[in-house]
Parts: C-alpha cells; sequence; structure tokens
C-alpha cells in the first residue's frame, strides 16, 4: 500500500508538477517523440479490447498512445484524475486512489497490460512491492507488466547522475535492486536499461514482468 506519507507528499508539493498542464507539458517537452514510437511498435502494439490498467496514471498522458483498448487508471491526486476525466471523457475510467483501494474492485482485473510509468521510484521497497503485488493479481494469465524507471548505472556521466539526483522521486535505483525487487513478485522478470528516451541525459530500466500462460500451468 502507498502509505499515507507518499500520498501527503505528492499532494504538497514534493511532486514537481503538481499541475495536470504542468505535467502534461514537461513531459511532452522531455520525451523524444522516436521515444514514444519505440514504445508504441515495441510494447504497446496490443489487439482491439485489449484490457490496460495505468497504475499512477497521473491525467492519462498515456491514453493517446493506446490503441482501441479498455482502459482504467488511477492516480493519488485528485486533480489529476479530474483532468484525465475532462480530456479523455468515455476513452478510459479514472479513479483516485492508490493499488490497495483497488484490490477487491472489479475494474482491476483480468488485464491484458499492466503500465506503471515513472511511479516506482518514489516509492520505498515495501510499497514497490505492494504495486507490484497488485500488477500480477490485476493481469490475466500471460499478461505483462510494463514499467519504466529512472536508474542509476555503476559509471554515469556526472551531468547524468546529478540530474537525476534532483529527481523529486527519492527511490531512484540501480538495475540490480530493480530486477530484485521485481523477481520477488514475477517469476518471469526481465530488465532492460536504455539511453536516450529523453532530451535529458537520463539512464531508464524497462521493466517487464509477465504471469505464467493458463496453458503452461500445471
Amino acid at each position: 500500500m502507498i502509505s499515507d506519507v507518499s500520498i501527503a507528499e505528492r499532494e504538497t508539493g514534493q511532486c514537481l508538477f503538481r499541475a495536470p498542464w504542468i505535467h502534461t507539458l514537461v513531459h511532452y517537452l522531455v520525451r523524444k517523440p522516436s521515444s514514444m514510437r519505440l514504445f508504441q511498435r515495441t510494447w504497446l502494439d496490443l489487439p482491439p479490447g485489449s484490457k490496460v490498467i495505468d497504475v499512477g496514471c497521473g491525467p492519462g498522458d498515456a491514453r493517446p498512445y493506446l490503441p482501441d483498448v479498455d482502459y482504467v487508471g488511477f492516480d493519488v491526486s485528485e486533480r489529476f484524475i479530474r483532468d484525465a476525466r475532462a480530456k479523455h471523457g468515455t476513452a478510459g475510467r479514472f479513479y483516485v486512489g492508490t493499488a490497495a483501494s483497488f484490490v477487491n474492485h472489479p475494474d482491476f482485473r483480468d488485464a491484458d497490460l499492466v503500465l506503471c510509468w515513472g511511479v516506482l521510484h518514489h516509492l520505498d521497497d515495501a510499497q514497490v512491492q505492494e504495486v507490484l503485488r497488485f500488477a500480477h493479481r490485476a493481469l490475466k494469465p500471460g499478461g505483462l507488466l510494463l514499467g519504466i524507471e529512472p536508474c542509476f548505472l555503476l559509471r554515469q556521466g556526472w551531468l547524468s547522475r546529478k540530474l537525476m539526483e534532483l529527481d523529486a522521486g527519492n527511490h531512484i535505483r540501480p538495475e540490480r535492486a530493480w530486477r530484485s525487487l521485481l523477481s520477488r513478485v514475477f517469476e518471469h522478470a526481465n530488465t532492460e536499461v536504455c539511453v536516450g528516451l529523453t532530451r535529458l541525459p537520463y539512464v531508464h530500466i524497462v521493466l517487464e514482468g509477465r504471469t505464467p500462460d493458463a496453458a503452461a500451468r500445471p
């Protein structure tokens, strides 16, 4: 469960992008269009009607990059969710709360894909495990968790490290730590370090956790 302290931190200003329009504008300026096209081709090539759950969806900035899917998102920020509902209307269902809020909610079941982008580096290890367990329960057999987070390298440029140390998230981890957290919950876990996804010299890690296919179960 994301703690009340974590929620309070995001709502009272430790998150740099409290205003939805600032959040959207900054991400638009920082992200490279080629990166979003890569995500669409590589990870977001979903058949129509697939179910997608977006953890920490913010104002729903990921929604335009997804095809005709059944989209459900949640975030702790009421301001972000109000903005997401206003912008995307019936293209998705948006809720205020944390992963713990929706453990028994029918909208958060049988997902083909769970997105968790830029959320986990705001959480400590125990909170990350809560979110990953939520994702595992929410996925159908063979479903995929896809996370993208900042990642420290053992050998990293000075500017890159300093910029990442200024990030609003206090829990940026090296690859080994990210992989350890992911593999504690997902038997099929994979990580891949990426550079050049943004116009800033950030290092990111792609986290992939897949639930066992029903056909492969004993």
